[in-house]
């Protein structure tokens, strides 16, 4: 709104629309009383995270894929690099965003000339760390199955073996006097 006084005394207003107005919406100098600012540091984490993200999906999507038998050593291969890419960045994008939110610079927020408040970490920030915790954990698990998976390729039947001793059998001494009782095991030149 821009005021005149008019030569007889009287005072005149007209609606103005140019760039030296405040929009109460959009100024950046007004929306900052209100908000804090969004520095460049967060926009760059920002899409560091989500491209982290974006890769944690991709590696979602090969896990269900390498349950399939002809696509199971590239898709648990291609697992293990996007969720290690992954949890990198978002560990990376964690230890910056502590760096960068303890800087006098950015630690303090000016309402005005006397009021000045100190920024603290919200829960967003510690439930991104367990994400990326769990993106860790889930690393050290696919690491641990492709060497599983390495050592023990070798023949079906030695992946169908694999548990046999650690399963117990068990047996009732009252089955010996039953009149059907089960036949005992083939000695070992006559198994195949």
């Amino acid at each position: 709104m821009h005021c005149q006084t008019r030569p007889s005394g009287m005072l005149s207003c007209t609606y103005t629309f140019t760039k030296n107005d405040y929009d109460f919406y959009t100024s950046a100098e007004v929306v900052n009383i209100r908000t804090p600012a969004f520095f460049e540091w967060q926009h760059d984490l920002l899409y560091a995270i989500l491209s982290a993200q974006l890769l944690a999906l991709f590696a979602m999507v090969s896990f269900c894929i390498s349950h399939a038998e002809s696509a199971h050593k590239s898709a648990t291969k291609f697992f293990s690099v996007a969720v290690t890419i992954a949890a990198m960045i978002n560990l990376g994008a964690n230890v910056s965003f502590q760096v960068f939110a303890h800087m006098v610079e950015y630690r303090f927020y000016h309402v005005s000339v006397s009021g000045i408040y100190e920024k603290h970490i919200g829960y967003s920030y510690y439930l991104h760390l367990i994400g990326s915790l769990m993106l860790l954990l889930a690393l050290f698990l696919s690491l641990a199955y492709i060497i599983t998976d390495y050592r023990l390729r070798s023949t079906p039947v030695q992946n169908q073996q694999t548990f046999a001793s650690y399963q117990i059998h068990y047996r009732d001494p009252r089955d010996d006097f039953f009149a059907m009782r089960a036949l005992p095991d083939l000695p070992p030149k006559y198994r195949s």
